[in-house]
């Protein structure tokens, strides 16, 4: 693995490694790119990261993956082409989901923790060759359905479910 000078950052991460990889609380920052096609499956994120780059997950073997509650801005691409992923959980924090972010995956399961929906980007939820919003549930918190539903991007998922957390 490839560390940023001051070793809390990831720059880049080996393509041959994959399965469930946890990384160390001393990282802060994950960069563009930085699992870009790689074969890892599941990766556990610690609370002491609080910024990920754009397309940083982009064509991994994701299967599902949790942000932790301090990521505010889910970066354009984060997750495109990741044809596995098929479960994702962004935490409270979270305050903007940028572009192409599920574009290309087969994506079933969308929990947010957040109560007040994140300002969605014009193409965030747009896919190939659907958009995610037909095929996806959006799971958010209890009591909170309404004002998803209401919402003029988050209001376009057919299935939004509420969830105790």
């Amino acid at each position: 693995m490839l560390f940023n000078s001051g070793a809390t950052g990831i720059v880049w991460f080996p393509l041959g490694k994959g399965g469930a990889y946890s990384l160390p609380s001393t990282i802060t920052s994950i960069g563009e790119n930085a699992f870009y096609g790689t074969s890892i499956t599941s990766i556990e994120i610690p609370s002491s990261v609080t910024a990920i780059g754009r397309g940083a997950f982009a064509g991994s073997a994701l299967t599902e993956i949790t942000l932790p509650d301090n990521i505010t801005n889910i970066s354009e691409g984060m997750f495109q082409n990741c044809v596995s992923l098929a479960t994702v959980r962004l935490g409270s924090g979270t305050e903007y989901v940028g572009n192409y972010v599920f574009s290309g995956t087969v994506l079933k399961d969308l929990y947010i923790s957040a109560s007040i929906p994140p300002y969605a980007a014009e193409h965030a939820f747009f896919g190939t060759p659907v958009s995610i919003t037909e095929n996806c549930v959006l799971h958010v918190p209890y009591g909170t359905k309404a004002v998803y539903r209401n919402n003029s991007k988050w209001g376009l998922f057919k299935q939004i479910e509420e969830y105790r957390h």
